[in-house]
C-alpha cells in the first residue's frame, strides 16, 4: 500500500474530503497532526544553535523517563 500527503487549501478541504471519501479503496486517516509553521521555525532555530557537547546519548538517558502513566 502507498501513502501520500496532500496540501489542500482550507476553502476546498471539505469538498475534497467528500470526493475522496466516496472512493471505496481510500482510507482516510484522521490522526495526522499538522505542525504549525511557527513551531517548525522554533525547531529549525534550535537545531541551528545546537552544540554537540550538549547532546545526550539516548541509550544512557532513555531509562530516566517515567512512562508508567500513558496519555490517551
Amino acid at each position: 500500500m502507498k501513502e501520500i500527503t496532500l496540501k489542500i487549501p482550507e476553502n476546498n478541504f471539505s469538498s475534497f474530503m467528500n470526493l475522496i471519501g466516496q472512493l471505496g479503496y481510500v482510507e482516510i486517516s484522521k490522526d495526522v497532526i499538522d505542525v504549525p509553521e511557527h513551531h517548525k521555525k522554533i525547531i529549525i532555530d534550535r537545531l541551528k544553535n545546537l552544540k554537540s557537547e550538549e547532546l545526550l546519548d539516548w541509550d544512557k538517558v532513555k531509562n530516566e523517563f517515567i512512562l508508567d502513566k500513558l496519555v490517551e
